[in-house]
């Protein structure tokens, strides 16, 4: 974190390119219909912001040198892959629990077992077809997908609540800049675990929520008394790409960060500090450049 979600995105931060040509080879089977769904897709309104969870299933035509397939994925057919994502799909419709389906089904490394959630917005490097459905749902809907990766089933969570430690006078602004350089220390607690895939820091993981707020307040207030952002980067911060070098990270609306980490960054003054919230904890920001 916070680059990590551009890693975890669920289909990856790059597209595959296009066939050169859509006519199917001769002697290929034809095509199967599409079980994608197309009402959803293709309503004009898009919400800003989606926080959603997705099942990931696969075929063994996927298969792709230098990227590892599920073995689920290698023993079947499109045809299976579409049969069990309409199952999956009308689980959902009948009030079955996402979660569930995404631990017994889903083949997303990045939020399988963990019934990882993904917050999507228009930037967010994710294949279009993935954002393009996320950001047509509505609340508690569900629809499937394909993408370059297989079929998606997705569903639209209800929108995150705002958490009382955050920085809200600061993301209530509109945003300052579309390109600045920030350092953060990054406070996670225990609760956080699966979000991290077993990498999380060992102070995390012996830390509550509530003590975690109270060093995130404690970090920004020294900040705003003139503390050093490099010095508590190194004695605090639990991101293991920045801590112990203090480095800063370019943002911009499309880079490979988390929305709120985006959001917040952008909305600072030049060496403002602020608190937001996150999957992997509380980040305690200060805009440098």
């Amino acid at each position: 974190p916070p680059a990590a979600t551009g890693a975890a995105a669920p289909t990856g931060t790059t597209t595959p390119p296009a066939p050169a040509a859509n006519a199917p080879a001769a002697g290929a089977a034809p095509a199967l219909p599409s079980i994608e769904s197309k009402d959803i897709l293709d309503r004009t309104k898009a919400a800003a912001l989606a926080e959603v969870k997705h099942v990931l299933l696969g075929w063994k035509e996927l298969a792709k040198p230098g990227r590892p397939q599920d073995p689920r994925s290698a023993g079947r057919t499109e045809e299976d892959a579409q049969k069990l994502a309409k199952e999956l799909l009308q689980k959902l419709k009948d009030g079955g629990n996402i979660d569930e389906l995404m631990k017994q089904h889903s083949e997303d490394p990045g939020s399988a077992q963990a019934a990882r959630s993904y917050t999507v917005e228009a930037s967010t490097p994710f294949v279009p077809s993935f954002k393009q459905l996320a950001l047509r749902l509505e609340v508690k809907e569900a629809g499937i997908v394909k993408s370059p990766f297989g079929y998606h089933i997705i569903q639209r969570l209800e929108d995150p609540k705002p958490d009382p430690t955050e920085s809200a006078d600061i993301l209530g602004r509109a945003e300052k800049t579309q390109s600045a350089d920030v350092k953060h220390v990054l406070i996670g607690w225990k609760d956080l675990a699966a979000a991290y895939g077993g990498g999380m820091d060992e102070r995390a993981k012996k830390r509550t929520k509530e003590e975690a707020e109270k060093l995130a307040k404690d970090i920004l207030e020294k900040l705003k008394a003139g503390g050093k952002i490099d010095e508590l980067m190194k004695e605090h911060s639990e991101d293991p790409g920045s801590a112990k070098a203090a480095t800063s990270y370019p943002v911009t609306p499309t880079a490979g960060l988390v929305p709120p980490f985006k959001k917040l960054s952008l909305r600072l003054d030049l060496n403002e500090a602020g608190i937001v919230k996150t999957t992997y904890g509380y980040h305690v920001i200060q805009r440098v450049k």
